[in-house]
This record gives C-alpha cells, structure tokens and sequence, in this order.
C-alpha cells in the first residue's frame, strides 16, 4: 500500500474512480471533475491516494482555504470526494489516507480540516458536527409562514458583561436587543457585535420585508432593482463577496470557477441563478440561487449571498416568484441575526453547519483567532490559552481558571450556541461565553468540497 499526493497524470483515474462511486447511479449529475475542479486541479495537488499494485484504489479530495472572520483569517482545507473502489473496500483505506491527509494539513499550517462527511471514519479521527443553522422554509406568495414551528418574532438579546467581570462572579450581564418584531435594521457600517459576536454588513438602510419586486428589472417603491448577473457584474459581485464579515474568501477568479462548478447544486440537481440588487446603479448585495433541474424531485435552496439582511430578504423573495418556485429552502448560520429578523415567521428546522469540522491544532487556532477575539472582548482575549492535552483533549484556561475539554466539547465550546462542555466552574463558564461561539461561514455554499 502507498499513500500520497495525486499525479497529474493519475488525475484521470482518480476522476474516474469518484465517477464510478458517486456518479454512476445518477448519470444527470455533472462529472466530480465538472462540480469540484479545484480537488483535481494539478496546480494545487493536495489531494491524496492509496495505491496497490500501481493502481489507484481509494482517494480523498482536498482543497485550501482561508475563512474570514471579522479581522481574522483563519487556514482551513476542505476534504470530500472520498470514495474506496468497491472491489477494494473494508480493508481501512480510507482510514490509513486520513491520517496522511491531517499530517499534511498540520504542517500545511492550517488550524480546521472541514469535512463533508458525518460517517464513523471522521467521528474516530475527532471530526465532529459543529455550529447552528436555521432551515427556513420560503413559500411562494406569502412573506411570512407562521406555524407551531415558525421562527419566532422575538427579541435577540446579547449579553454585554466583561469577561473580567464573568471571572469576578460581579454584574450580572446586561442585554442588548434588536426588536425583531419591527423587522427592521439600523443602517450602520459592516460590524461585529462585541458583545454576542453576531455579524451584520449593513450599509444602507434595510429593505422592509414586505418590498416585492414583481418583474424581471422592475423597480418597487423604495428604488431597488433585481435582475440576472451580467458579464459586467464580476469586480462588483467580488466587492459584495468580501464585504461579508464571516465568509470563505473569494477572488473574482474563485467566483466565476465555484459558480460553474455548482457543485453542491450537482449533489442536488439544481443550476445555479445569481441575481443582483441595485440601487441607482449601486450593488447592494446578490443571492446565488439553486433551481432544481426539470423533472427533478428535489428543492430551491439559497447557495450562497451577500448583503444587508433585508436586501438578501427581498432577493429571496424575488427568487420564488421570479423563477416559479414553490418553495425556497435557506440555510441562515445563527450569528446572521439581521436576515433572520427579515424572514422570522418563516418555518425554521433546526441543524447542524454542514458536515463536520476536527481542529487540527488548537494553539494556532487560537492564534488566528485573535484578532477577531480581541475585536469582541478586547485584553481579556490575550489572557486565554489553549494546549494540547493528549487524545484530542485540549486545556482551556483564562486567566487563573482552567478545564480540560474532550475534543467534542472543544469544538461545542468555539462554535456552538449553547455549547455542550460540562465546565463545572461556574465563573470560568461564564467568561468563556463571552469570548465563544465563533460565527464561521455554512460550509455547504459555493465553496462546498
């Protein structure tokens, strides 16, 4: 057996084999080379096979990445594509090529590996679901859907106490509230909350939720415009992308690859539509839309977006009626707070971010965070330090207070929202929640591997 990098001569059988396990049974689907050409892409060569005899038995596709978050920039690669040829199958291949993918991923210097699995293969090798994310239902002809299992009309609160004052066991946490039943959102520069760590781009004054546009180009009554991208679009619709403060970064290059690719569209027989909002030829943001290919039995989903809430609300919207949609189903990662004041009232499933994530080395994650932390909570940030603990267990510790977290709770503890950790240090619990969750990007957009 011999594990290493694809050669760009092998590249060939390396695609025909992910053909033969993912494509084979649904010949609609795209090629694996069409809807993920950076995990074969000979100029990169991340991604890894085992080999027998000279041939290509088991594969793992892998693909760098920087994820923006706030003023941070945190190194993370993406692994998918992974596939064992059945005649090769049971034999632990593509356990043995996993651990060769995270030794070169630790001294690649990247802090995440991302992956799109939830099988037993990554759950032993500490890749865990992380993150949360409400699935809104859209339906055609209504702006809002109410229901036992709506998304509430409710305030979003955030705590505002120090982490200093968390430690001292002093001032109870004071909050601070965005009233979501006005459906409203200030019109202030991209910014993160310090103290929830909730993230918000607006630059202009949010579209009311109730703003249609009822034509192709037409113009409602507060003068926005939505249309179909154009050949001119693509340094505006880059602008926009970087604008967000929580997202995969983008070139112009990676958007126009990534959007080709489709390639969680693929997964789903869905093409993508990228439609544009404008204001007297300003872009305020755009929405990449998946619709469902003719005859297929699956759903319209938002791929990806960028922009205020109540613009990207107004896109969607203008996605079902424009396309004839149904329904619309949109993935919104919980520290985007604005658009889910735009669609509350919309049905809402409650997930998991895509797949799952293992954190390669807890010390440089914390590095990278940094800034961003620092943004949030300032000094105290300085004062918190992770360490490797031996089989996947990593020392958190603030100051004086410490605890020592499995690798599942390390990861409930950066990420999610109410976070499964089991400090019984009430003080040191506390003061964490000031300084975590971590907004990250949903991982199965555009830059789905």
């Amino acid at each position: 057996m011999e594990i290493r990098h694809i050669r760009p001569e092998e590249v060939e059988q390396a695609v025909k084999l992910t053909d033969l396990v993912f494509r084979s049974r649904d010949p609609d689907k795209k090629s694996y080379a069409e809807s993920h050409p950076l995990v074969f892409a000979p100029g990169l060569g991340q991604s890894f096979g085992v080999y027998e005899g000279g041939r290509l038995v088991s594969f793992i596709g892998l693909v760098p990445s920087i994820v923006k978050i706030g003023p941070a920039a945190v190194a993370c690669y993406s692994i998918g594509g992974v596939c064992t040829h059945p005649d090769y199958r049971g034999k632990g291949y593509a356990e043995h090529a996993l651990r060769a993918v995270t030794e070169h991923v630790e001294q690649a210097g990247a802090s995440l590996l991302l992956v799109s699995g939830e099988r037993g293969l990554y759950s032993r090798a500490h890749c865990y679901p992380f993150g949360s994310v409400s699935r809104l239902t859209l339906k055609a002809g209504t702006v809002e859907q109410g229901g036992d299992h709506a998304l509430p009309r409710s305030e979003v609160s955030a705590g505002t106490t120090s982490v200093d004052a968390a430690l001292a066991g002093t001032a109870p946490a004071t909050a601070t509230s965005i009233d979501a039943s006005a459906g409203t959102a200030s019109a202030t520069a991209a910014s993160i909350d310090a103290a929830s760590g909730a993230v918000s781009a607006g630059t202009t004054p949010a579209i009311a939720a109730s703003a249609g546009v009822t034509a192709a180009g037409a113009e409602p009554r507060d003068g926005l415009t939505i249309r179909e991208m154009r050949d001119t679009d693509w340094l505006r619709v880059r602008t926009a992308a970087a604008g967000r403060l929580c997202a995969f970064e983008q070139s112009v290059w990676d958007l126009a690859l990534l959007l080709r690719a489709e390639a969680a569209g693929t997964v789903r027989k869905q093409s993508y539509k990228l439609l544009i909002a404008e204001r007297n030829d300003e872009m305020l943001g755009y929405a990449v839309i998946g619709i469902p290919y003719a005859g297929a039995d699956s759903e319209a989903a938002a791929i990806e977006w960028a922009g205020d809430g109540g613009t990207v609300a107004a896109l969607l919207r203008e996605a079902l009626s424009r396309y004839g949609l149904a329904t619309l189903s949109v993935p919104v990662p919980w520290h985007e707070k604005e658009l889910l004041q735009e669609l509350s009232g919309s049905l809402a499933a409650a997930e998991t971010n895509g797949g799952t994530v293992k954190v390669i080395s807890p010390e440089r994650l914390l590095r990278q965070l940094l800034p961003y932390l620092q943004h949030k909570a300032g000094d105290a940030a300085g004062r918190l330090r992770f360490e490797t603990a031996g089989n996947g267990r990593v020392l958190v510790a603030l100051a004086e207070r410490s605890a020592v977290l499995e690798p599942s709770a390390f990861v409930s503890l950066l990420f999610d929202p109410e976070p499964a950790v089991g400090i019984e240090d009430d003080k040191l619990n506390l003061a964490l929640r000031k300084l975590f969750p971590v907004p990250f990007p949903y991982t199965y957009g555009l830059n789905y591997i």
